[in-house]
This record gives structure tokens, sequence and C-alpha cells, in this order.
């Protein structure tokens, strides 16, 4: 029997119910951890796994199933969902990363000079191509990450009104 698609919906609940269980099921697939091992991680046989990955069944995705995910899976269910509602990923700095706001801003900058570098380059031929296309997606996500890390301070200046600057190595 082959599987529905989201087109074959009858109702707006059925649709979304196909849809969980495709994205479920392709993150699981685009993960490097075996099915068997997932269901372990997730606490249920590998048959219930199969189950709730079949739209045909009538079982729903549990959040807490996607929020056992292994990492790669889970984040391959929150790109899909943030790529249905317009919106992008990008993995932020770690905390403190730099832990000097001067050199936070300066990398911040360098990053985005950098992204809108590849963006003329890869446009200059009139055209972009796969590999320059992987290139100035993964220069556009380092610009993003290291814009949010000073937006961080200052949504953190927001709520307690007046932060210090932060220095590496001041006294």
């Amino acid at each position: 029997m082959k599987r529905p698609g989201p087109d074959r919906a009858f109702s707006p609940r059925q649709h979304r119910h196909l849809e969980a269980a495709s994205i479920f099921d392709s993150a699981i697939d685009e993960s490097t951890t075996s099915r068997p091992v997932v269901a372990a991680q997730l606490e249920i046989s590998p048959q219930d796994l199969r189950r709730v990955c079949d739209p045909t069944t009538g079982r729903a995705v549990p959040l807490e199933h996607v929020l056992g995910l292994p990492d790669d899976a889970y984040r391959a269910v929150v790109e899909a969902l943030a790529d249905r509602a317009g919106l992008a990923v990008v993995a932020l700095p770690s905390a403190g990363a730099s832990g000097d706001d001067l050199r936070s801003l300066a990398t911040a900058q360098r990053e985005a000079s950098e992204a809108i570098t590849a963006a003329l380059l890869a446009v200059a031929d009139g055209h972009i191509t796969r590999s320059e296309g992987a290139k100035l997606e993964s220069e556009c996500d380092e610009a993003i990450a290291r814009l949010l890390a000073v937006r961080e301070r200052a949504r953190l200046a927001q709520r307690e009104g007046v932060i210090p600057m932060t220095r590496r190595g001041a006294a």
C-alpha cells in the first residue's frame, strides 16, 4: 500500500497528521542513529516507532518523542518546522564564547563582511551554483549567529537597564 502524501489529506487535521508523521520520519531518516537505537532512546519498541512514523495508523507524533530524538534528528525537525513558518535556524555561538563585547562586535562585522563578499563573488558571473549556494548559506549562518550574540547583549541591557561592557582579561 502506498503511503498517502500530505496533498492527499481530506481535512486540515488529516493534513497536519500526515505532515507531522512525514517530518518525524524524515528526521529519523536523516539521523546518523539507526531506527532501533532511536526507538530504544525513546523507550518504545521499533514497531511503535514504525506506527508513529506511518500516517496511516492514526498514531499522532507525541511531543515527548520529538524531544527525545537524537540531536541531529531533533535539529532536522526544528529546521522543518522553522522552514514551514518561514523562519531560519542557525546555531548560536556558545555562551560567553568571546567574553569580550568589542571582540564580539568585531567578529560580527567580519562575518557579515565575509557573507557579503561571498554573495558578491557568487553572483559575479550572473548565476549562483550549488557549491556557491552552500558556501554562501554557511557564511550567512555564521554572520547571523554572531549578530545574534550581539543582539543578546542588547536584550540583556533592555532587561537590566544598564550592563557593563565585558572585556576578556579585564580586572
